[in-house]
């Protein structure tokens, strides 16, 4: 079943809305503090998809020490984007989505730094993976995470290439493949089955 995300802050372009009603002058100034929400009443309890979600046509964007919660599939999503820089520390609440980190649909230029407070279920970072907004492979990312426990941080790398992992990041060999396969065979089914 298809549904719409429900994501806390959500950046397309110049656009930035927000789940909670504020206007968009309040959104832009305070952004960072936005972040850093508390994720309602019960932090176990998942509100949102994502919290953080950045989609195209965004283009150069730079937050700098941002605080991002996880929600149900991961803290920071992005599909299609370019030239974005964000530093900060991610699944905040140490309650895991189904990874902590997602950027696909043929994104470029993209540089993730900070460190992780929660692993993801599947894995923490996903490079790579579907998006009915490009089938270009994402490239030129450039992920230097640390992990709050000193664990690994798991990537998967899909439909992607030019990726370069410092700090605590590994690449995650048998999810990777397995990504690969999803992506393809989501392709073969958008392209031919779904006709």
């Amino acid at each position: 079943m298809n549904y719409a995300d429900i994501n806390y802050v959500s950046i397309h372009g110049k656009y930035i809305a927000v789940n909670e009603g504020l206007d968009e002058e309040e959104i832009v100034e305070d952004l960072h503090e936005l972040l850093v929400f508390d994720g309602g009443k019960n932090p176990q309890k998942f509100e949102y998809d994502s919290y953080l979600k950045i989609s195209y046509p965004t283009n150069g964007l730079e937050l700098d020490g941002v605080t991002v919660r996880c929600g149900k599939e991961n803290a920071v999503d992005m599909d299609h984007v370019f030239d974005c820089y964000i530093y900060g520390t991610f699944g905040s609440n140490h309650v895991p989505g189904r990874q902590i980190i997602n950027i696909r649909g043929g994104s470029s230029d993209v540089t993730i730094i900070g460190k992780i407070a929660c692993h993801g279920k599947e894995c923490d970072v996903i490079i790579g993976d579907w998006s009915d907004k490009s089938k270009k492979a994402s490239r030129n990312i450039t992920i230097d995470l640390k992990s709050t426990d000193g664990k690994p941080v798991k990537v998967c790398i899909g439909h992607a290439a030019d990726i370069t992992l410092r700090g605590d990041c590994q690449k995650a060999y048998f999810p990777s493949l397995g990504l690969k396969l999803r992506w393809w065979k989501q392709f073969f089914q958008y392209h031919f089955l779904s006709k």
